[in-house]
């Protein structure tokens, strides 16, 4: 072999090394996966991984106990949850698309419950009791997702600490029972005045849509044991409800409430009302009612910051 031969096998090979090294992932490679393995999957995934899930599930699909870093991503666009998708005592999940129900037999669309960092983003839950609840977790979100028609909650922050939901239409149905009253987005802080890890805090609500045959945006106090809010945030929301209270928000400390639209469906029974009730400090103010000289509904000072 010519010294030149030589030179251009030397070449060759150390492109092809490069080449090679250059491909290799620094996470693993995106696996497709149908809903009934997903569970498995997620058991022996790498921090980082992430899955584009199929299929059709009809019973719960769980994904528990485990906590990545950086968080796997689960792509859900061509997969139907229709016994819904919980995820337990776990961290680190990113959720985009998916559908997520119907059925008739009660059960949530999407539920995160001990848990931290997950997020859905751009979801359908449909036919189901409740929509999205997030419930004693932490850094959560829901965004850009539809969830039409539920027979209960559509969104559900149960004490959270830094929570999202953004850019959401809600459509609430004729309620599952008589006793019902369903909110278009609630949240509670049951506990909280005893074990205070329990007080919802930190929780931004913001370009949500809500209609139907239910109760707007709350935050309730519940009993002698709720701890109340910190630092709620409830700006640019819509609602249009048949119930009296499109919007109820008990003992919020430091909380931004303004610029809301709230007001009934045509043809309601009743008139709908924006409560704000015993808040401490905060900025309530610019909020749309029915009733302009309510104190949700006065000028706000300044405009808000970007």
């Amino acid at each position: 072999m010519t010294r030149l031969r030589l030179i251009l096998v030397f070449f060759i090979a150390l492109l092809a090394g490069g080449y090679a090294d250059a491909q290799t992932p620094l996470v693993p490679a995106t696996a497709p996966v149908a809903c009934t393995a997903l569970p498995a999957a997620f058991k022996a995934a790498h921090a980082g991984a992430a899955f584009v899930v199929t299929g059709t599930c009809t019973a719960v699909v769980e994904l528990r106990d485990r906590i990545f870093a950086p968080p796997v991503t689960i792509d859900a666009r061509g997969a139907v949850f229709q016994g819904g998708l919980l995820i337990f005592k776990a961290g680190g999940v990113h959720v985009t698309g998916g559908q997520y129900g119907p059925q008739d037999r009660g059960g949530t669309g999407f539920e995160a419950y001990l848990a931290t960092d997950v997020t859905l983003i751009a979801a359908r839950v449909t036919g189901m009791d409740f929509g999205v609840a997030f419930a004693q977790a932490q850094n959560v979100a829901v965004t850009g997702s539809r969830i039409d028609p539920v027979r209960n909650d559509g969104i559900r922050f149960f004490s959270v600490q830094h929570g999202l939901a953004s850019g959401n239409y809600v459509l609430e149905a004729h309620p599952a029972t008589s006793l019902d009253h369903p909110d278009c987005l609630q949240i509670a802080s049951d506990g909280g005045a005893t074990n205070p890890a329990l007080i919802s805090a930190d929780i931004v609500v913001t370009g949500n849509e809500c209609y139907g045959d239910g109760q707007g945006f709350s935050a309730f106090k519940s009993g002698s044991d709720d701890g109340g809010y910190d630092r709620l945030t409830l700006t640019s929301n819509r609602a249009r409800m048949s119930y009296p209270l499109g919007m109820a928000i008990y003992g919020c400390r430091d909380c931004t409430i303004r610029d809301n639209d709230i007001n009934a469906l045509p043809l309601a029974a009743k008139t709908v009302q924006a409560n704000v009730i015993d808040p401490v400090g905060g900025t309530i103010c610019g909020n749309r009612t029915p009733r302009p000289t309510d104190a949700t509904a006065a000028a706000c000072a300044a405009p808000v910051r970007p």
